[in-house]
């Protein structure tokens, strides 16, 4: 293992109302037990390949016309999605005390705006390959304040604090 990323274990996704879709913990490597990093590089949020197929099916479940609009690169007119109807994306992951932490990735934070172009939109979601571990990028850690702590023994911990914003 490397101190390059910070390891996950990624439990459950949820698409919306649906069931969450149970992650298998066994990671990638058999040296290594996660089966997620935290990559701030990466901008996206990259699901091994049958757990990002499983996520398609439920996202096609709800609107049969959301993947086709979900894997259009590179990008789609802002007119053409309606965020409104798109789901919510929960993910737990379990955390270093023991306790599991729940995050949430709303549409408007997974579809990035005016990408690559004014006016189109692009879906941050797709796949990382069969057999690979999953990529939590940008995406997942945009709504929240992001600490990366090496001081904690092992390979460190991610701490997460939600961003409150105020208009006036």
């Amino acid at each position: 293992m490397d101190d390059k990323y910070y390891y996950v274990n990624l439990i459950s996704v949820q698409v919306g109302n649906n069931a969450p879709i149970i992650v298998n913990s066994a990671g990638p490597d058999p040296g290594h037990s996660s089966n997620a990093l935290v990559d701030s590089g990466t901008s996206q949020i990259l699901f091994e390949e049958s757990l990002f197929q499983q996520i398609i099916n439920q996202f096609k479940a709800i609107n049969a016309q959301f993947p086709q609009l979900m894997g259009y690169f590179p990008g789609v007119p802002y007119a053409d999605v309606d965020f409104t109807l798109m789901p919510t994306l929960i993910f737990v992951f379990s955390g270093s005390d023991g306790a599991d932490v729940t995050l949430r990735c709303d549409p408007g934070v997974y579809w990035q705006i005016d990408s690559p172009q004014k006016g189109l939109v692009t879906c941050t979601l797709g796949s990382a390959g069969s057999g690979g571990a999953s990529i939590m990028g940008l995406t997942l850690l945009n709504p929240y304040y992001t600490i990366f702590d090496r001081s904690v023994g092992g390979n460190g911990v991610i701490k997460f604090a939600e961003k409150i914003l105020y208009y006036e």
